[in-house]
């Protein structure tokens, strides 16, 4: 049992949650700033919170690589990944907002329900993966 409670998706699911509250509070913040532009308020505040888990996941997954060339690298795969995830999770929210009319913070519940696997699977496998060679 202890060791499922020190497993990488636990530690992931609790710093994962730390972040999202973080992009939570700027996104309400930020969208009711500027009376309801929910796009502009969710790349503000995916920026402010992906930068926040990028320093945490190294950390998590034991991934500061030594070289200063590798972390770049490794930085450019995650925000690759997190641009591909702000796409996937704005379409969500464009999607249940202006098609199905959902309220604004139900649909941002929703997207980053929806967008949670994605950047688990894509931390795990591609950005901080101890096993792959960094040369």
């Amino acid at each position: 049992m202890k060791k499922f409670l020190k497993s990488d998706l636990i530690i992931y699911s609790f710093v994962s949650f730390v972040c999202t509250g973080i992009l939570y509070f700027l996104y309400i913040l930020i969208n009711w700033m500027t009376n309801g532009r929910y796009i502009i308020a969710n790349l503000i505040a995916y920026t402010v919170s992906f930068a926040i888990l990028f320093v945490w996941d190294q950390k998590l997954f034991d991934s500061k690589p030594s070289k200063a060339k590798d972390e770049i690298c490794q930085l450019f795969i995650f925000v690759l990944f997190r641009v591909i995830g702000f796409i996937i999770d704005s379409s969500i929210l464009i999607l249940l907002i202006e098609k199905l009319k959902l309220n604004n913070l139900i649909s941002k519940i929703i997207s980053s329900m929806a967008t949670f696997s994605f950047n688990y699977i894509t931390n795990k496998k591609y950005v901080f993966n101890q096993n792959k060679s960094r040369a």
